[in-house]
């Protein structure tokens, strides 16, 4: 591409220029084109030279505007993405792969659950740790895909393993769980499933404890 794009935040515009040798030619400058919904505009943005697209990322407004490139060299209004549901300041950082887009959201509130858990309406809190949103290009139109959360590093990878013990009396096999930032300790008794309250009780947030036939 020849073309040279120079964004400007405060003003919510990107400045275009095409290069004509000697010189950068200015072309009509571009602006988000729904109405109260243009805050930020320009304050990330990514440009596709091969399938001529620039993305720019609106996240005053959570909003990303695409643009494509006519056969002139103009730019051209193409999409606008309202992701004023989805909040975290939307479009603070964008990224444009042909048919890929991600769209970053840093203070996206996250709440993780699981479709299996044993209580539906729980919920586990992790604060304004951010994210991503995926978009995948499908007949024209830019499609939610999914969300994507931050690695988790303070986690331990592994959040259960058997463990041989031998409790008081019994020769059995035991395991461990990782709740609420504590390992603890689960043995199978003769007759019973035993929390060992040295370790700590497991909260109401654990999905589920099972064991069968040993």
């Amino acid at each position: 591409s020849r073309t040279l794009f120079i964004s400007d935040p405060t003003a919510n515009a990107v400045y275009a220029y095409v290069n004509e040798g000697l010189y950068w030619r200015s072309i009509p400058s571009l602006t988000g084109w729904v109405v109260g919904k243009t805050s930020g505009f320009g304050t990330d943005m990514d440009l596709d030279a091969v399938n001529g697209r620039l993305v720019v990322g609106t996240p005053g407004s959570n909003y990303v505007y695409v643009f494509k490139r006519n056969t002139d060299g103009s730019w051209a209004q193409d999409r606008a993405i309202d992701g004023g549901s989805l909040g975290g300041s939307f479009g603070k950082s964008v990224a444009l792969d042909g048919t890929r887009l991600v769209v970053g959201a840093p203070t996206t509130t996250v709440k993780y659950y699981s479709v299996v858990q044993a209580d539906g309406s729980y919920r586990l809190a992790l604060g304004a740790s951010g994210g991503a949103h995926l978009y995948s290009l499908s007949g024209g139109n830019w499609i939610y895909d999914r969300f994507l959360m931050p690695d988790d590093t303070g986690l331990p990878e592994v959040t259960s393993f058997n463990q041989a013990v031998t409790p008081a009396g019994e020769g059995v096999v035991a395991f461990r769980i990782f709740d609420d930032s504590t390992w603890h300790y689960v043995s199978l008794g003769t007759h019973s499933l035993d929390i060992n309250t040295s370790q700590g009780n497991l909260s109401e947030n654990t999905v589920a404890v099972l064991y069968g036939p040993r």
